[in-house]
């Protein structure tokens, strides 16, 4: 008699062990969380390959995401600046040396698109970079 209810019981637990984490992956991916605090989108094609960030008690800090193109995608660069940029490089150094991003995971070239987002009403900033070397668009934020 009790065989059919603790397997049942087993499964309830499971899934309420389990739920809310694959509900909290699909409701706050970091694609979404693009959306929502920038009003932009990873474009199609591109695929997560790395995400780190710094856990502040108000969402603040810094986070690194890395995008790398499955196949032939277009990251429509068309409103992106080209080349080198001092600024953007010490924003992206600062905040990859601050989240100890290992090397193979940072822009490996020096030639790249870039185009910087900031936020007025609290100071947040974000640095999208695409290297057409490796196919990768990095997404490095500081949030405050």
């Amino acid at each position: 008699m009790k065989k059919p209810i603790i397997i049942p019981l087993i499964l309830l637990i499971i899934a309420i062990l389990v739920g809310p984490y694959i509900a909290g992956n699909l409701l706050f991916s970091v694609n979404k969380s693009f959306e929502i605090n920038w009003g932009i989108s990873v474009p199609d094609g591109f695929q997560k390959v790395y995400h780190v960030k710094t856990a502040g008690f108000h969402g603040d800090g810094g986070r690194f995401s890395v995008f790398e193109a499955k196949g032939e995608s277009d990251p429509k660069l068309s409103n992106f600046e080209w080349g080198r940029n001092t600024s953007v490089e010490l924003f992206v150094n600062t905040i990859m040396a601050d989240l100890e991003v290992p090397k193979d995971k940072r822009p490996a070239s020096d030639d790249y698109y870039w185009k910087s987002y900031s936020k007025e009403e609290d100071g947040s900033s974000m640095i999208i970079i695409y290297s057409p070397e490796d196919k990768r668009m990095y997404f490095v934020e500081k949030h405050l």
